[in-house]
């Protein structure tokens, strides 16, 4: 027997037409059935995403491209931040499917950000930490945010002011003055986030600070800190001993 020839005619997984070969819907409604009963969490990863596949590809065996996308991104969290250009280089990614992966950060940061509704007093600068970390959920590009709070620390409104790319973010002074006089703050918090970099603050950043310290003076606001966040980190400015505390006003 020419083994060589032989091993050369057998298929990759990969290209093997599992729907000719076995019965989907039996093996899609026992996945349904068992996350509706026991959740994600004992799922394993190609499983998360087999689920996910179902409500975009319903004829095709998800599990092998669940398999191909992790092969390619190498982990769960890689396929979600993943581009919809990149995701429809997989082999039976279409454009539709594409878009409902990338959907679930932004989806997951929409969820916990509305859970934020009934603004509860943000009593200290490490409560602010972490009520503006759900902002920058699956944030790949720079972006800036002002917190505006009342004089008991509640929050009053929290916006997006500007997005760059992965490196910086430019943010118009005006804009911010606008805000907080719009909404009446008595102090505010600004926040930004380095997607590609550490959780530090550049000579740029602290060029900013103080520009926005004194616009907020102006305007009977206090800045009580400025946050950068990195994938990984956060960073406050108004708590490191590195920078001026005179900006801060807590």
């Amino acid at each position: 027997m020419d083994t060589e020839k032989e091993i050369a005619t057998v298929p990759k997984e990969t290209d093997i037409d599992l729907d000719a070969i076995f019965d989907h819907s039996g093996h899609r409604q026992r996945l349904k059935t068992y996350y509706a009963e026991n959740g994600m969490d004992t799922l394993r990863d190609y499983e998360t995403l087999e689920l996910l596949l179902f409500y975009a590809i319903p004829r095709k065996d998800t599990r092998v491209i669940a398999r191909r996308l992790l092969n390619k991104f190498g982990s769960l969290s890689a396929v979600f931040d993943a581009s919809v250009l990149e995701l429809t280089g997989v082999k039976g990614v279409g454009e539709n499917t594409a878009l409902l992966i990338h959907m679930v950060p932004d989806l997951a940061r929409a969820y916990l950000v509305s859970k934020k509704e009934e603004k509860p007093p943000l009593k200290s600068l490490d409560a602010i930490r972490e009520y503006l970390a759900d902002y920058f959920v699956g944030r790949d590009v720079e972006c800036f945010y002002l917190l505006c709070l009342d004089n008991a620390g509640r929050p009053l409104r929290c916006v997006k002011l500007a997005e760059g790319d992965t490196a910086a973010v430019i943010v118009n002074l005006k804009k911010v003055g606008l805000e907080i006089a719009g909404s009446g703050a008595s102090g505010i918090v600004i926040a930004h986030n380095h997607p590609n970099g550490e959780a530090l603050p550049s000579q740029r950043d602290v060029e900013v600070t103080e520009k926005i310290a004194n616009l907020a003076e102006q305007l009977n606001a206090r800045l009580y800190d400025h946050i950068i966040y990195s994938a990984a980190d956060a960073f406050s400015m108004a708590q490191s001993n590195r920078f001026y505390a005179g900006f801060f006003r807590y």
